[in-house]
């Protein structure tokens, strides 16, 4: 369906005691959260120009299949957290959160509406599918 913009965040006072990481390696040292149902939730990769670096990361101590939680757990200072953007647009906002590494982006994630095959597609359906498309902008 498209293509969603992730980014890379901790809380403030996770980095005051952990320290910012100046480049992707450095999170090796850091406690990432993860997401478990991941395609490779123990690898992160990203780009900067023409660099690619995949990061192995070392055992979190939370994972998730929920990046709701996730938030959470890295707005109380828990870790680092690579999300969708808009899952953390209000606290990068009022600083809750603080976005890392900017000059590196993470590897995007295809994002896909599912939904029962009919030989005609359901209105409710369609007009779902394009709002989540204008919502994210995944054109």
């Amino acid at each position: 369906m498209g293509v969603q913009g992730f980014l890379l965040c901790a809380a403030p006072d996770y980095l005051e005691e952990a320290g910012q990481p100046a480049h992707p390696e450095d999170l090796k040292s850091h406690n990432c959260l993860r997401y478990s149902l991941s395609s490779s939730p123990n690898k992160w990769f990203f780009t900067r120009d023409a660099e690619s670096v995949a990061v192995e990361l070392k055992p979190a101590s939370f994972c998730a299949n929920n990046g709701i939680a996730l938030k959470q757990a890295a707005v109380q200072g828990l870790g680092v957290i690579l999300v969708p953007k808009e899952f953390v647009s209000s606290e990068l906002a009022d600083g809750t959160l603080v976005k890392l590494l900017p000059d590196w982006q993470p590897d995007p994630h295809a994002l896909f509406a599912v939904y029962p095959f009919h030989k005609e597609q359901s209105r409710n359906v369609r007009l779902f599918i394009e709002f989540i498309v204008k919502a994210f902008q995944l054109r």
